[in-house]
């Protein structure tokens, strides 16, 4: 299923407190896409998030057909927003030189790693809609998470 690059994902029930979901990654054959040398950074730390919203049945690389995958992938990144990806962006990115935007990028590496107790905070305010009060303690709006920069260098390959 082909989205373009940081299209908004209309989801329900809405988001709260104006945050977006952002598609990334989601390639067709025939359709446009950048490429690049993939960071060996952004690579490494994409093997750390785990698949979620699985569906029934794969999807097979359009490109190789040596692939399959099934479900996406969320990463968080500033404002707070939320990048749905496919499984499939890893191999995308290392066999086919697909280059995610930049902001994509950041997020993988300046955001909240998958195993932080952060990471953890951002996924159960956003399933309880981030309205009230929830069993971590949380306000109303997304938890405090200071945003490293990550160095430019390591967004891309050499």
């Amino acid at each position: 299923m082909y989205l373009p690059d940081l299209s908004l994902i209309r989801s329900s029930p809405s988001l709260p407190n104006g945050v977006q979901r952002l598609a990334v990654g989601w390639l067709e054959q025939g359709q446009p896409h950048s490429t690049g040398e993939p960071s060996t950074k952004v690579l490494a730390r994409l093997t750390l998030f785990k698949e979620v919203n699985l569906y029934f049945g794969f999807h097979v690389c359009d490109f190789c057909g040596n692939a399959a995958g099934n479900g996406e992938i969320h990463v968080w990144g500033r404002d707070p927003c939320l990048f749905v990806a496919p499984v499939m962006i890893h191999h995308y990115m290392s066999e086919h030189r697909y280059q995610p935007p930049e902001v994509f990028l950041r997020a993988v590496l300046e955001g909240p790693s998958p195993e932080s107790k952060s990471y953890e905070q951002f996924n159960y305010w956003y399933a309880e809609g981030g309205w009230e009060d929830v069993d971590f303690g949380l306000e109303a709006s997304p938890p405090n998470y200071e945003f490293p920069i990550a160095d430019t260098a390591d967004l891309y390959g050499s």
